[in-house]
């Protein structure tokens, strides 16, 4: 990935424009990432009981840590710091979005609490439903 991005600098930089099967690969590739993430976490999530999940507290936890307790703290320092610009409102928001799947691919290639992640990936989407519209229209 720091590779990836080490690239993606230089072509910035230099202005290289990338044409023909290089870049319809790239874009390829970046299409698929978003609809594979989901298909990982759905065969996680087939293997595991949601039941065993719901009883426990962490889960409960983690999804109101990340979605109301961490933007609240960042919308209470902007007040604070009487900083409410455009850039404050998006990074109050990003930090209000859901865990990303990323999580659970990590977890399921080190083979380290992939359930868990999961299930933490999909409440927090499941949620964040109704948790953003809400901050959305609270900081606003």
């Amino acid at each position: 990935s720091i590779i990836a991005v080490i690239i993606g600098i230089i072509i910035m930089l230099y202005n290289i424009e990338i044409k023909g099967a290089i870049l319809s690969s790239i874009k390829s590739i970046g299409n698929i990432t978003g609809p594979l993430s989901m298909f990982i976490i759905g065969v996680i999530l087939s293997k595991i009981k949601i039941t065993q999940h719901i009883k426990d507290w962490t889960v409960y936890y983690g999804i109101i840590i990340k979605l109301i307790i961490i933007p609240v703290i960042i919308y209470s320092i902007s007040l604070l710091l009487k900083e409410m610009t455009i850039a404050v409102y998006a990074v109050i928001i990003m930090t209000a979005m859901p865990a990303s799947a990323m999580t659970s691919i990590l977890a399921e290639s080190y083979n380290k609490e992939k359930e868990f992640a999961a299930i933490i990936v999909s409440a927090t989407t499941l949620i964040s439903l109704i948790t953003v519209p809400i901050l959305i229209k609270f900081i606003t």
